[in-house]
């Protein structure tokens, strides 16, 4: 009996050592198992792939210019300083935080001077200068402004490679960007009519000289056009027949099979969509890449397609530019896949709703951007994706008015994301930092108050608009517009004031083109009115448009002369009228205004008190020097 209860005891103890066992191996293997697909980088070579790809791109001894993002410069800075991998790179970046400080000390120098000398240099650097500055041990020695100064490189011109297209090149000389591989080269300007011709195969000397115009943003001569053919024909790229330019070869690539010698291995990386997000933002930003070149290219296309006459090769380029959408789509999607929780995707969301060849993919984009709002629901980030998301529903809903239900109902989601940002950031919170506080308006505190300001200010028009849309009389608000142009007669005060009101507040939320140029047509058709009132309303909206400068110039002289404002003078109008010329550089118009202004105050105590501060304002501007110009 008792070597029976001894087998049991042992038992028992057995089976609870084998239990503890398997649920400490157990407890072991789920998280390695539950997270293994977000924590394995065994193959996660992107950084690596990355900067040996950028490296890959340019010439040897080229000048290697980089936008500053952290995957390019800290990758370029190893291969290049580090690794020794290619010590030919002069090597810059646009932040100047880790290469040569080609623009100078950027944190002390005057913001204002600094976009001009970054032209400067990076003009200097396309020619072949090389920038030196002098050297300053304190940051408050004035020349800390100076402009550096130029020498040429020592190993001659060299090519300029970039990792992105700067913005105006034709502010920099006569240049274009001609994309090799994953890098843009500084080419001569000459060198993009034989990207145009390599399609069209031939354009007359009239056709290149309105292309040259149109790339270098000022109007060219016909010499400059023979000038840039000469030196095309001198290399064998084209011929002159007549009047007419023919195509014979393009320039040779300055390597051979780019993406055949890239490394692109994160490709083959099974949980890359489940590793973190700056790893994944390489990936996300080859896809954008590529996706942003797709489309340029269908948009020079779509320009030569314009502009030709021959249904053979009008055919063909049709058929270009459906190529390079469906490579768009493709590189797109797949960004998708990667960037669901990045903001990097926004772009590629956008040319969703809104793209060059009218596609309307937004049933696709929108669950992605409620994916990041509810991502971004406690960060300001999320303000910028609300403002992104809400323009693209508002201008489709604009477009097509039997989405309206659905629309609306994604635009409801929205502001309820954006009050609920706007309670986390409460007014009182914000309030801490009046300007009259150290720093002032520089006082960073101060500055989130004014934007709380700004989004709740957003946010409101935002609900109103949405309230307004869920009207029946405004569902037909472009076509009661343009009955009011036709006939304003048939619409009351009220009336017009409605609907001006709307169109001008759907356009400011989101930018329509349509909308933008009814309103304009409509404050025309007010300005020829002689009712006083009408006049009035009319004014003040134009007064609040920058666009209608001109309108509200027109309409206050209208206003100043009217019976109704002699027998009753309104002082700021006057002043108003002032400020905006004054703003616009006419001086001389703005004294007439202001003088006006000053004599409709003279006598009168109670004006006088009442317009103080604009009295002394005008008195500032009666002393300016400049006479400046009149539209009178």
């Amino acid at each position: 009996m008792q070597m029976q209860i001894k087998k049991k005891v042992s038992f028992g103890s057995e089976l609870l050592v084998w239990v503890g066992v398997i649920v400490i191996i157990g407890l072991g293997v789920y998280p390695y198992l539950s997270n293994y697909k977000t924590a394995d980088h065994h193959l996660d070579y992107l950084n690596h792939d990355y900067g040996k790809n950028l490296m890959a791109s340019a010439e040897a001894g080229s000048v290697y210019m980089t936008e500053g993002g952290d995957n390019q410069v800290f990758s370029s800075l190893y291969f290049i300083y580090a690794a020794r991998l290619r010590p030919d790179l002069s090597a810059y970046d646009q932040m100047g935080n880790v290469f040569k400080k080609i623009y100078g000390l950027m944190l002390y120098t005057d913001p204002r001077a600094l976009s001009r000398r970054k032209d400067l240099v990076d003009s200097n650097i396309f020619a072949g200068l090389e920038p030196f500055y002098v050297q300053i041990s304190n940051i408050n020695d004035p020349r800390v402004n100076l402009d550096p100064y130029f020498i040429p490189y020592w190993q001659g011109r060299r090519p300029v490679y970039l990792t992105w297209q700067r913005p105006e090149v034709w502010k920099l000389g006569d240049y274009t960007y001609r994309r090799y591989g994953i890098m843009y080269k500084v080419e001569p300007i000459a060198h993009r009519l034989l990207d145009d011709l390599s399609l069209r195969g031939s354009v007359t000397l009239s056709e290149a000289q309105y292309l040259f115009s149109e790339w270098l943003r000022r109007p060219v001569e016909r010499g400059y056009v023979l000038e840039q053919v000469k030196y095309l024909s001198s290399q064998g790229y084209v011929k002159l027949e007549g009047d007419r330019i023919i195509f014979v070869t393009n320039t040779p690539s300055p390597l051979a099979e780019y993406f055949s010698r890239y490394r692109l291995r994160w490709q083959q990386i099974p949980n890359l969509p489940y590793l973190d997000r700056m790893t994944r933002e390489i990936a996300i930003g080859y896809d954008m890449q590529m996706g942003d070149i797709y489309r340029e290219r269908i948009r020079n296309l779509q320009t030569m397609y314009d502009r030709e006459t021959r249904p053979e090769v009008r055919q063909k380029i049709a058929t270009e530019i459906s190529n390079a959408w469906n490579e768009t789509k493709k590189v797109y999607r797949e960004a998708f896949r990667y960037g669901y929780d990045s903001v990097s995707i926004l772009g590629a969301l956008a040319a969703f709703v809104e793209n060059e060849v009218g596609e309307d993919l937004s049933e696709e984009a929108w669950p992605h951007f409620r994916r990041l709002l509810r991502y971004y629901v406690e960060s300001r980030t999320l303000f910028g994706i609300a403002m992104t998301y809400n323009q693209l529903l508002l201008r489709t809903l604009y477009r097509s008015l039997e989405r309206k239900n659905s629309l609306l109902s994604y635009l409801d989601e929205n502001l309820r994301h954006i009050r609920r940002m706007l309670v986390l950031r409460a007014e009182a919170k914000l309030k801490e930092a009046p300007p009259r506080d150290l720093g002032g308006y520089l006082n960073p505190a101060y500055q989130s108050y004014q934007e709380y300001l700004q989004w709740k200010q957003y946010a409101d028009m935002l609900e109103g608009v949405i309230k307004d849309m869920r009207s029946s009389f405004y569902d037909d608000i472009e076509q009661k517009g343009k009955d009011l142009v036709k006939n304003p007669k048939g619409y009351s005060l009220e009336q017009k004031q409605m609907i001006l009101i709307q169109l001008i507040q759907r356009t400011q939320l989101a930018p329509y083109a349509p909308y933008a140029r009814l309103a304009g047509e409509i404050m025309d058709v007010l300005a020829l009115e002689t009712d006083f009132q009408i006049l009035l309303f009319a004014w003040q909206i134009a007064m609040q448009v920058p666009e209608w400068y001109t309108k509200a110039l027109v309409i206050g002289e209208k206003i100043l002369r009217h019976e109704a404002f002699v027998q009753q003078p309104i002082p700021e109008v006057a002043y108003n009228l002032g400020i905006l010329a004054y703003q616009n550089q006419n001086i001389l118009q703005a004294k007439e205004y202001m003088r006006r202004f000053k004599s409709l105050c003279e006598g009168n105590l109670q004006l006088q008190a009442r317009f103080a501060q604009q009295l002394r304002v005008a008195d500032v501007v009666l002393s300016q020097a400049g006479e400046g110009t009149s539209s009178q």
